[in-house]
């Protein structure tokens, strides 16, 4: 019997941190604070350490939707 998974989402975030001295920082992402916390819908924030003028944030967010 095959069994088939509909209507899943997952995101993946990542954020790096360049500082003006070309220095780079990886923030670890599982330190994310949820604000909202229901079954199918979570909102979360992330607290970036040692952000300062000049630093550039470089970041991604990637979605897998399999809807059918």
């Amino acid at each position: 019997m095959k069994v088939q998974v509909y209507n899943i989402s997952e995101t993946y975030i990542g954020v790096k941190i360049i500082s003006s001295d070309s220095s780079e920082n990886i923030i670890n992402t599982d330190e994310e604070v949820l604000i909202k916390n229901e079954k199918d819908n979570k909102i979360g924030k992330l607290a970036i350490p040692g952000l300062e003028v000049g630093d550039i944030l470089d970041y991604y967010i990637r979605v897998n939707k399999r809807l059918r």
